[in-house]
């Protein structure tokens, strides 16, 4: 079981870190969601240069790189402490990638309605005004206008997103690491050199993970962006929920396959950032593949009387005895 003070060494560490990758990589989340929420037949893809010079010319200027910075600041608040607790409290009973799965779709929907306003923040900066008025409402405008239930719009792609990105960044991670190990002198297996292999690792195996579920950000963030609530020519207004399949037929048509990895160089870059700022933190990549190697923890019931429990003195099975 672990002690306390590493939890809290964990968290706090996860904390630190989440924060300054927030700082720095919020320019690369506005130039992602801006390119994605600008995607359209006519005028296809736009550029991440555009993206950029898009945010520094809206009227907050140089500073409309961090819009949404507040939301992402809060998210790396939470985030750290949500996804360790909830890890803790399963991996007892299951293999670690199963245990961080499971907090990974608590950890998403806990922090879906802060995902949300983040990406509408960030969504407007290559639209035309008239098409991006929609997205320029607080949260309290956005419920009384739309309701809760929409801040939780784009959430199957984004589980499927995130929990694909962990697994591919986690099993990769694992089959690499000892790897990496080997070709380390033995002076060299500690310190600096292992935080420099893990950031590196760590690095390597996000980006993958990226790259092969970008499709699936492209889709929530276009669920997310969309006008759903229009008024008809009688005055009523109506509001219409974009659905996972017709939006990724939607974004296909636009463009093809080229049009599923628009904003990709933008996720990749700030996943390779991840890397190099949270080091061994980093997805929790080193954490789960320590777990992995450590004998699974089972529990034993030992009934009433623990004298009438028989173990054989040849059982291989580690067990752990609560």
């Amino acid at each position: 079981i672990r002690k306390d003070g590493e939890l809290s060494a964990l968290v706090t560490g996860g904390t630190a870190g989440a924060l300054a990758l927030s700082v720095l990589s919020t320019p690369l989340d506005v130039a992602r969601h801006s390119i994605q929420a600008a995607v359209t037949k006519r005028h296809g893809v736009p550029g991440l240069g555009q993206a950029l010079r898009g945010a520094v010319a809206a009227p907050a200027g140089f500073f409309g790189l961090w819009r949404g910075l507040s939301a992402s600041l809060g998210i790396a608040a939470i985030s750290p402490a949500v996804f360790i607790v909830m890890y803790e409290a399963t991996r007892n009973n299951r293999d670690v990638v199963s245990a961080g799965i499971a907090a990974r779709v608590v950890h998403i929907a806990l922090l879906q309605p802060m995902n949300f306003m983040r990406t509408i923040r960030q969504g407007g900066v290559c639209l035309e005004p008239a098409a991006r008025e929609h997205l320029e409402g607080s949260f309290l405008q956005v419920i009384k206008m739309l309701g809760f239930r929409t801040m939780y719009r784009g959430f199957i792609p984004t589980v499927l997103r995130d929990v694909s990105a962990s697994v591919i960044c986690w099993k990769t991670y694992m089959a690499l690491r000892p790897m990496v190990e080997d070709f380390a002198p033995d002076d060299e297996r500690g310190g600096t050199g292992a935080y420099l292999r893990a950031a590196a690792l760590g690095s390597t195996c996000t980006v993958l993970g990226a790259v092969v579920s970008q499709p699936l950000d492209i889709v929530k963030t276009k669920m997310q962006v969309r006008r759903v609530s229009k008024t008809d020519d009688f005055g009523y207004r109506r509001v219409t929920t974009p659905r996972v399949t017709g939006t990724f037929r939607e974004v296909y048509a636009m463009g093809g396959v080229r049009c599923l990895w628009a904003g990709g160089v933008a996720r990749a870059l700030r996943a390779a950032t991840a890397g190099v700022v949270l080091g061994p933190l980093c997805e929790y990549c080193e954490l789960l593949a320590v777990d992995a190697t450590r004998p699974r923890r089972i529990a034993f019931d030992i009934g009433e009387d623990p004298t009438r429990t028989i173990v054989h003195p040849r059982a291989s099975k580690a067990m752990y005895i609560d």
